[in-house]
């Protein structure tokens, strides 16, 4: 027991100095401001606000969703490879790089698939597509505009 009461000394002194250590510290940034008091907002107004902005937004002529991001999306061109699934196309993308090491400019390609709802693409035609929100699995694209048509 004897040793008990040891510790428990040696650790309440050292709590003192640490009070002490912070006690200046405090002392020695200046107090913060009052806090503005805050208004309460009724929840009627808070729910209407998103459904009052998309009307804004409509009446300009704007169509989007009142959580749409305020970056525009990303825009890559490709040549259609396949238009076999239905309402689907697979758009391969080239891109120049430089090699990190050795500075030569290589080509890289990647296939995205994206969503055509008329099934206007075929295989061969320039296309430009979109990023949009996922339709599928593997779907997070869909065509914007066809550049050039595969046999003109």
């Amino acid at each position: 027991m004897g040793e008990d009461a040891t510790v428990e000394g040696a650790s309440a002194g050292r709590a003192e100095t640490d009070m002490d250590e912070n006690a200046d510290q405090t002392a020695a940034s200046p107090p913060a401001p009052p806090a503005a008091p805050v208004e309460s907002v009724p929840e009627a107004v808070v729910e209407t606000a998103p459904a009052l902005e998309q009307a804004q937004s409509a009446e300009q002529g704007e169509a989007r969703a009142p959580s749409a991001a305020a970056r525009p999306a990303r825009e890559v061109t490709g040549v259609v490879t396949s238009d076999k699934p239905d309402k689907t196309i697979i758009v391969r993308v080239d891109r120049r790089i430089k090699h990190p090491v050795y500075g030569k400019i290589i080509r890289r390609r990647t296939k995205l698939a994206a969503h055509d709802e008329a099934n206007t693409c075929r295989e061969g035609d320039t296309v430009t597509i979109v990023e949009t929100r996922p339709v599928s699995k593997t779907k997070s694209w869909a065509v914007c505009r066809i550049l050039e048509r595969a046999g003109a």
